[in-house]
């Protein structure tokens, strides 16, 4: 029975090494869309934080492991925040844009599936407004921030048909450098202006990492 099953999973193997696709010299093109939202609220306290990407990415295969692109992003998010306790409320809204370029290596399994493991180095701008009341008091600021990314971020594609694949990614490690330029003005009271630099190195599993998006390919050699 061993030997049975040993020569069927060699069979298994051996039909999906040959019916594997040729994707060398192939091109892809697509993007990643996500959104999400978190409310929660107490007998004093409101929090909502929403924000929404998209991210268009187009790439091509210098072999059948190894493909290099790039993607440019858009991000928008708000926050709101209100404090019935300390008369303590908030409202700020950011806009991201960017641009990056990457590498990326398949491991395919089958046909029908692989992982992928992608490298990236990115410019993001970010644009953002805070106003803020406090017992009467109100605060507008508004900041600007110039980063520099390089991350490395694993996961998957499930090949629905040999031209189309659906991939997900979650997680990602890398490091970044961020300049932050902010002006706030107190009504009533002055304006003053910051300025501060950091770098940091990131290990991120928050759900705003994780990205699902289809590619189409086409071009390279497909199976019959």
């Amino acid at each position: 029975m061993k030997k049975v099953l040993y020569c069927l999973y060699l069979n298994f193997l051996a039909v999906t090494l040959t019916q594997a696709q040729d994707y060398k010299g192939s091109v892809f093109t697509g993007g990643n869309l996500n959104a999400s939202g978190y409310f929660d609220s107490n007998d004093q306290n409101e929090y909502e934080n929403f924000s929404f990407s998209i991210i268009p990415n187009v790439g091509g295969f210098v072999s059948n492991s190894f493909a290099i692109g790039g993607t440019a992003s858009y991000r928008w998010s708000e926050r709101n925040n209100n404090n019935s306790y300390n008369d303590d409320s908030s409202h700020q809204v950011g806009n991201t844009i960017g641009a990056s370029v990457y590498a990326r290596y398949y491991k395919f399994f089958s046909q029908k599936f692989a992982l992928m493991s992608t490298a990236d180095v990115g410019y993001a701008y970010t644009h953002s407004k805070l106003e803020r009341k406090n017992n009467g008091e109100v605060l507008n600021s508004i900041s600007d921030q110039h980063a520099i990314e390089t991350y490395i971020t694993p996961g998957l594609v499930y090949f629905i048909t040999p031209k189309f694949g659906l991939e997900a990614s979650f997680g990602r490690l890398g490091y970044m450098y961020r300049q932050n330029h902010s002006r706030s003005e107190i009504e009533g009271v002055g304006t003053t202006s910051s300025s501060s630099q950091n770098s940091s190195f990131n290990i991120d599993f928050n759900i705003t990492s994780l990205q699902i998006g289809l590619m189409y390919y086409f071009g390279g050699k497909s199976p019959e």
